[in-house]
């Protein structure tokens, strides 16, 4: 395994830490703690997308970015 992969496939604990700073701050602050998860998200269909992941894992990932990224427009519209 290369270095690049590696660095690919260590981006799972970036993904780790930026979904726990979201479920800490999501209450106290709504888009610093959806910030957190749209990175995180994002991070996770990268990662599945390079290291072609089992497509349950893609439908997983992907679900979850759709349904942050619908919370954050969402809010936004209600303001």
């Amino acid at each position: 395994m290369n270095k690049f992969d590696r660095t690919i496939v260590n981006l799972a604990y970036v993904a780790i830490v930026l979904t726990v700073i979201g479920q800490c701050t999501v209450g106290s602050n709504f888009y610093i703690g959806q910030v957190a998860y749209l990175v995180a998200n994002i991070v996770n269909c990268s990662r599945d997308i390079y290291l072609r992941r089992p497509k349950a894992d893609k439908i997983k990932n992907f679900t979850f970015l759709g349904i942050t990224i619908g919370l954050i427009v969402l809010n936004l519209i209600r303001g």
